[in-house]
């Protein structure tokens, strides 16, 4: 086996970098900003409805990231919608697609609402030929 047949993609749970109970909490309304290597969002948590705007890549090395913020919205807040904005961000891989893919199965299960606020270039192109483009619900 060569050195590329060994290496194999950890599983999105593997890449958080902090668990949830570890991650900060917020106060209603209040504005936060976490970066993770090429990505940024800017979160506004609210208990009616939580925005997290996303910045840059979203990527296998910051996906975690991504989770790891809307988990604590779901349980910290319990807010009835979660939207995220996707108009600022620039590239998007299966690890970030697999995150948004598992907050709308969880909003799903769980009686509360997630929306996407669409995006624009490559990210758009990815979830036209991925085909969650249909699946997964947009805003605007």
């Amino acid at each position: 086996m060569d050195f590329a047949e060994s290496q194999t993609e950890p599983e999105l749970a593997e890449v958080h970098s902090l668990p949830v109970r570890a991650a900060p909490r917020w106060l209603d309304g209040q504005v936060q900003v976490v970066e993770c290597g090429e990505l940024m969002i800017r979160i506004r948590a609210e208990a009616e409805a939580s925005m997290l705007e996303l910045y840059g890549e979203l990527e296998l090395a910051n996906a975690g990231t991504l989770e790891r913020e809307l988990r604590v919205l779901e349980e910290s807040l319990a807010p009835k919608t979660i939207i995220v904005d996707l108009s600022a961000l620039a590239f998007i891989d299966t690890t970030g697609l697999s995150a948004l893919v598992s907050a709308d199965r969880r909003a799903r299960e769980g009686g509360w609402s997630f929306g996407l606020l669409r995006p624009v270039g490559q990210v758009e192109r990815i979830l036209l030929l991925t085909g969650l483009w249909e699946n997964l619900h947009f805003l605007d």
